[in-house]
């Protein structure tokens, strides 16, 4: 037996080994949390890509496990990390970096990527949706030679594919670039998004993936980036055009989760508000927990991101934002465990939580 046989029948013992036999500690019936987005999930896929997006230096992770700048865009975890841990598996690595070890799950996420082709192109090299899909692809391919068909596809089918995007479309694209404001309306580039949006998510769907979480933008406009580019000081205002862009989308989003929930036989989706958690967030923070809802922990950056060595606040659990753009681990956690185990058909998630998505 060749050298590659013997390790890919190594690889099918692990993998059946992984698969659920009865109940464990969270009911789940998930092996492997695959990760598609942008800076708001990105685990260090553009440290290994010509960008100036990175978050691999301090002050960046300096709450995270290991007290290190790993590339994520925020002092601590990100919500797939969280929700990797109320799965029992271990965080999913940057695939750029994982070494084609994604038998639990790898993270595609990459800063400034959008649904857009053209979105983030002023920020150098980063790995668009679509190129996110084309990494899985290879990855699934990948599985398949080293657990055989019928493992592979049965580990994507009972895997969670968590979807964040479309933030940088708008915030770094549309509102930035006078030729897309030129040939489409906002409510014309919302529906081209959601166009191609759905043209992908078929994608992995004939990969075989079948657990969708898809998350909505966040509050584009109640960030301090935005507050800072209208001059708003109140706490809890948002300024009403990148507001109402975010809120206009997410319905659209909304509706084409419930569309492609009833018509891809077999899928499971949930819609999940970060939203309309941020949102309440912001407009009482004290009642979550935080003393500061508009001032970001690192004000010093570009690209709405911090700077090197950077000066930061004392307690950025006290923060909302980690910088102009991103949320803190705090929040982080927080929405994470909304999403979690929030009640179903609610404002946070919809039709259920992912902790029932974990096990169907």
């Amino acid at each position: 037996m060749g050298r590659m046989a013997m390790a890919g029948g190594a690889l099918a013992l692990v993998f059946l080994a992984l698969l659920p036999r009865g109940s464990c500690q969270n009911d789940s019936q998930t092996p492997a949390l695959f990760v598609f987005g942008d800076s708001l999930v990105d685990a260090g896929n553009n440290n290994y890509l010509n960008t100036f997006s990175r978050a691999n230096f301090p002050p960046f992770g300096m709450n995270f496990d290991q007290h290190r700048a790993t590339g994520r865009f925020t002092d601590g975890r990100l919500i797939p990390d969280y929700i990797a841990s109320f799965l029992n598996l271990p965080f999913p690595p940057p695939y750029l970096g994982a070494g084609g070890n994604v038998l639990q799950g790898a993270n595609f996420g990459s800063g400034g990527a959008g649904i857009h082709n053209s979105t983030g192109a002023g920020m150098g090299d980063h790995a668009p949706l679509y190129r996110q899909i084309e990494y899985f692809r290879e990855a699934k391919e990948a599985l398949d030679s080293s657990l055989g068909a019928y493992n592979s596809s049965l580990l994507v089918s009972k895997s969670i594919f968590y979807i964040s995007i479309g933030n940088n479309d708008f915030a770094n694209n549309y509102y930035r670039n006078p030729t897309l404001q030129r040939n489409y309306t906002l409510d014309q580039f919302e529906d081209l998004l959601i166009s191609i949006l759905r043209r992908q998510i078929k994608e992995l769907y004939g990969l075989n993936a079948r657990k969708f979480v898809i998350s909505s933008v966040a509050a584009l406009g109640c960030n301090p980036m935005s507050l800072y580019i209208y001059r708003l000081e109140t706490p809890g205002q948002c300024a009403s055009d990148y507001d109402g862009a975010a809120r206009s989308y997410n319905r659209k989003l909304h509706a084409m989760v419930e569309e492609l929930r009833l018509t891809l036989i077999e899928s499971h989706m949930v819609y999940a508000n970060l939203y309309e958690i941020m949102t309440a967030t912001i407009k009482n923070g004290t009642a979550h927990g935080f003393s500061n809802v508009n001032t970001p922990c690192c004000p010093f950056g570009s690209y709405f991101e911090c700077f090197m060595f950077a000066p930061t606040c004392t307690n950025a659990s006290e923060h909302v934002f980690w910088d102009l753009f991103h949320p803190t681990g705090r929040f982080n956690h927080l929405a994470a465990r909304r999403f979690w185990f929030a009640a179903p058909n609610g404002s946070d998630v919809w039709p259920f939580n992912i902790h029932h998505l974990s096990k169907l």
